[in-house]
């Protein structure tokens, strides 16, 4: 998803840019941007990023001035509007009959509508592998694919890397140790610890001291919104019944041990909660990405303590 708005944002200078969260603009606000013309470029790009938070709730009739500018668009006008899939495919944040997609298939035609499924870790890092022309011994691709989990920016940034760093020959586990290993094993384990307990005066303390050393925020991030992730479906098993710390393991996909670390958040927080967490740190996200003049340890901190 990331990778098509970058090739759509690379077609229109600088100037013609206007990029927007949805949290922070009124869909009102948005239309009326797109339908003024342009002062210095005759086309233009209108983003606007995490669409989601017009919907959750939604508001009766708060969509209806999107709708409408989209039924006499102005010609000049590229109007991205992204959503974030939601982790159950079975309760689609945006069905086939929302107005709003019918409004966007109307005016654009059927192709205007993409949807892009979250990759698989290891099925996506043997297909960038092949992408780049790295060839994998079978036990340093599992490393691999350990190490950096279903994070498909960092597995993509990862095997460039090796691709142009790395040997002629197949990559083996020495190298993956040697190469990456050494960046993804120092994950912020306290600050994790804390964010399981909902420890807010904890968390960020150690997230204060992780930036007092060399810790960057957008590579604390991406950890902090995989482990909230963990959390979330945590609580959602839990809610079915306590479960052991090896099923949780089997189900999260991690280490037992890390696994009965994750049991500590049933009873801290609710489903509800952790949604609400995972969907601010995807605003964060954003927000690292351009979308927030804000000092990137500020947006980190106010992400980590608006979250617990």
């Amino acid at each position: 998803m990331r990778r098509a708005a970058e090739r759509l944002r690379g077609r229109f200078p600088a100037d013609a840019l206007e990029l927007l969260l949805a949290s922070e603009t009124d869909p009102q606000d948005v239309a009326l941007l797109c339908a003024q013309q342009g002062l210095f470029a005759s086309d233009r790009l209108v983003v606007v990023e995490g669409i989601d938070a017009w919907v959750k709730p939604r508001r009766a009739g708060r969509l209806d001035p999107v709708v409408a500018y989209l039924q006499d668009p102005s010609p000049g006008t590229v109007l991205l509007l992204i959503a974030d899939a939601p982790a159950d495919p079975r309760k689609p944040v945006w069905p086939d009959d929302d107005p709003l997609l019918k409004a966007v298939r109307k005016a654009g035609g059927k192709e205007s509508v993409l949807r892009f499924d979250a990759p698989k870790s290891a099925a996506f890092a043997r297909q960038e592998a092949e992408r780049v022309g790295l060839a994998f011994d079978p036990e340093a691709m599992a490393r691999f694919t350990d190490l950096l989990g279903d994070r498909p920016d960092e597995i993509t940034r990862e095997l460039e890397k090796l691709s142009t760093y790395g040997p002629d020959g197949p990559v083996d586990v020495g190298l993956v140790e040697a190469m990456v290993a050494a960046r993804h094993d120092d994950a912020p384990w306290a600050l994790l610890d804390c964010v399981t307990e909902r420890d807010r005066r904890g968390a960020i303390g150690e997230l204060s001291r992780l930036m007092a050393g060399d810790a960057e925020p957008h590579r604390v991030l991406p950890q902090l919104t995989r482990h909230v992730e963990l959390v979330r479906r945590t609580v959602e098993l839990g809610e079915q019944g306590r479960p052991s710390r090896e099923a949780l393991a089997k189900e999260l996909g991690v280490a037992p041990f890390r696994a009965g670390k994750m049991l500590a958040a049933l009873g801290v927080w609710s489903p509800a909660d952790a949604s609400r967490a995972l969907s601010r740190m995807h605003e964060a996200d954003a927000a690292l990405k351009g979308m927030s003049r804000m000092p990137p340890a500020l947006v980190l901190e106010r992400a980590v303590a608006e979250s617990l």
